[in-house]
């Protein structure tokens, strides 16, 4: 490569950008790039815009990947030819990009939600404040999650950083809407390419209230939990005049999610919303008479067994063992 990380000699085109050295790196690790890049065939172009696509290079960079082969092979460069070339790879390849960074959303989303405690959980509670709210400060923001102004703050530089949250005016913060993170599914066509998804699985759920409840003159409440791992709300039920235990939050002041067990927690805590219930204690196995996980309504609850403890035979340790561990 003549001109790897310059500029090309001469007049050069406003295209022509600087490819930085870890982006050559992934292309160099492709075996269909180091094939196609070697290859003085007219073919070549299209299969070298396809890994740089793939790779996450931009379309400028697309192109000067693909002005630097030309020149490299002796070609002569029409821009306009280049520009075809890029968005006729770009029609292939981008679904798998798209399908790609979902993918890697959702693991991430799911990783997080089943651990409450996640060094990336607040980010995702504030993400997500904001995309059912117009705009808000970080003081707003702090108050209504119940999460501290610092952790805010390093949350929505995360958010900003990776273009999902701008800031329209000074102090004042708004979620950038789109689905581009929900297309995870592909569908393949006719002319034996990819295209994405019309209806994708997963969807952003903008404008939605957490927590919002329903009273039916039947005495139950209906609550729209948000289930974070499969991207949708359930509705929870329970008794209007239920009583709640007076050492936990009011479960109206909390907000509760869905767990990928399909459990309702508390968001940021991991507490069950059964055990805001003073019939039962923390030892008991409550279950759902109607099969219905979602269902507490007090006559569809009842203690079905005890926890038990596990226990240790003094017998089976080897106290020897872990006292030599523990000698310097």
């Amino acid at each position: 490569m003549k001109y790897p990380h310059g500029s090309l000699p001469g007049e050069v085109t406003g295209t022509h950008v600087h490819i930085p050295k870890d982006s050559w790196w992934l292309l160099r690790n492709d075996p269909g790039f180091g094939k196609e890049w070697k290859s003085a065939s007219l073919k070549a172009p299209y299969r070298i815009a396809k890994s740089a696509i793939t790779r996450g290079l931009s379309k400028d960079q697309v192109i000067t990947v693909l002005r630097i082969w030309h020149m490299k092979h002796g070609h002569p460069v029409f821009e306009d030819d280049l520009e075809r070339t890029y968005f006729a790879a770009a029609d292939y390849a981008a679904p798998f990009v798209y399908k790609h960074e979902a993918d890697e959303y959702w693991e991430e989303i799911r990783r997080i939600q089943g651990d409450p405690n996640a060094r990336l959980h607040s980010k995702l509670r504030v993400a997500y404040f904001l995309m059912n709210t117009e705009q808000a400060t970080a003081n707003e923001i702090s108050e209504k999650t119940g999460i501290p102004l610092k952790t805010v703050r390093n949350s929505i530089l995360a958010l900003k950083d990776s273009g999902k949250v701008v800031m329209p005016e000074f102090g004042v913060y708004r979620a950038l809407q789109s689905s581009h993170w929900d297309w995870a599914t592909l569908v393949g066509t006719v002319e034996d390419g990819y295209v994405l998804e019309d209806d994708p699985v997963m969807t952003c759920w903008w404008g939605q209230t957490v927590n919002e409840r329903h009273r039916h003159k039947n005495g139950a409440v209906q609550m729209d939990c948000y289930d974070y791992c499969r991207d949708k709300t359930v509705t929870v039920i329970y008794t209007a005049d239920q009583q709640f235990r007076s050492v936990l939050p009011h479960p109206d002041e909390s907000e509760w999610v869905i767990t990928e067990a399909g459990e309702v927690v508390e968001n940021g805590t991991g507490h069950r919303f059964i055990s805001v219930f003073p019939e039962f204690e923390s030892w008991d196995i409550v279950g759902h008479r109607n099969g219905d996980r979602l269902d507490f309504r007090r006559g569809n609850l009842e203690a079905v067994g005890q926890k038990v403890a596990a226990t240790v035979n003094d017998e089976e340790v080897d106290f020897f063992g872990r006292l030599c561990a523990n000698c310097p």
